[in-house]
């Protein structure tokens, strides 16, 4: 039976040098912030271009799971989205746990990507390469341009999304870098609304889109919950808007589509993860977990 692999990681772990991050409230800025986003969404379409990088990184996802969903004869071309997968561990064990599933790991960085299944044999030490799970494709791109064509267009649905260990930036000034402050967080919660609207996808039967978010940050992820909740209600409002139409072709006409999903209140659960009850699913939480530090896990779902 395959498995990932349960390779060490290097070097041991003292947990007196681990970093130490600040415990407190949700910043007040928040809520200004993520207004200004859903606000100026509009704009940002208009005057922000995308990467032809990213867009040919997004027709690759397409194809890879075009051709899963045509060989199964499945009903819908579903996906379980991995991003900022890093070396691809989380995308691997994601994989195997859902074989019926294309699962996608998207990470900017190719140097991290291109490490995925390098390991050190017994013996003289030789370095074989890890066969990887046919249901499962690693790709480079930036996430932000990445979610902005999920969003936009009708071809994939997202049943599990995995966000794990994002960058915390936790000084207060770095607000902004943090994914739930970021331009594009709007498109986070809105990522299948576009695909709902297709009649492929409405004679399926597709679970709801859930957001799973790991972090040894707990303000972090009370933060995104509180950025997630708000978003909601901004969406609701906007839902009274009739969708907008731009010279600038498909993109402007499909976020209307956008906005116009159903809007069905999100429960949301943020939990501490017992390292007893599974395999870490990072690289990040083997260190966490080894250091003994607690590391918090919050569940997004209709």
């Amino acid at each position: 039976e395959a498995r990932p692999s349960s390779r060490r990681l290097r070097g041991d772990f003292d947990p007196s040098s681990s970093y130490s991050l600040p415990s407190r409230d949700v910043d007040s800025r928040l809520e200004f912030v993520v207004g200004k986003h859903f606000a100026c969404l509009n704009s940002l379409l208009e005057n922000s271009i995308l990467s032809s990088f990213n867009i040919d990184a997004y027709a690759q996802v397409k194809a890879f799971a075009e051709e899963f969903h045509s060989n199964r004869q499945s009903d819908a071309k579903r996906i379980i989205l991995d991003s900022g997968c890093g070396t691809g561990r989380s995308t691997e064990i994601l994989a195997l746990r859902n074989p019926g599933l294309p699962v996608i790991g998207v990470d900017r960085s190719i140097s991290r990507l291109s490490r995925y299944g390098w390991m050190e044999t017994q013996g003289e030490g030789t370095i074989n390469r890890r066969r990887q799970p046919t249901n499962m494709f690693l790709v480079q791109a930036e996430l932000a341009d990445f979610w902005r064509i999920m969003a936009t267009q009708n071809e994939l649905f997202v049943e599990e999304h995995y966000i794990l260990y994002p960058n915390p930036y936790p000084k207060r000034k770095h607000l902004l870098r943090r994914w739930h402050a970021h331009p594009a967080f709007p498109f986070l919660l809105t990522m299948n609304n576009a695909a709902k609207e297709t009649s492929e996808f409405q004679q399926s039967t597709i679970s709801p889109y859930r957001t799973i978010v790991r972090s040894d940050w707990l303000t972090y992820l009370q933060e995104f919950e509180a950025a997630w909740k708000l978003g909601e209600t901004l969406l609701e409002e906007r839902q009274r808007h009739p969708p907008v139409v731009s010279k600038n072709g498909n993109e402007m006409s499909n976020i209307g589509v956008v906005f116009r999903g159903e809007n069905i209140p999100c429960s949301s659960r943020i939990e501490e993860i017992d390292p007893n009850s599974d395999i870490p699913f990072t690289n990040f939480e083997a260190k966490f977990q080894a250091c003994g530090r607690s590391v918090y896990e919050l569940k997004l779902g209709h």
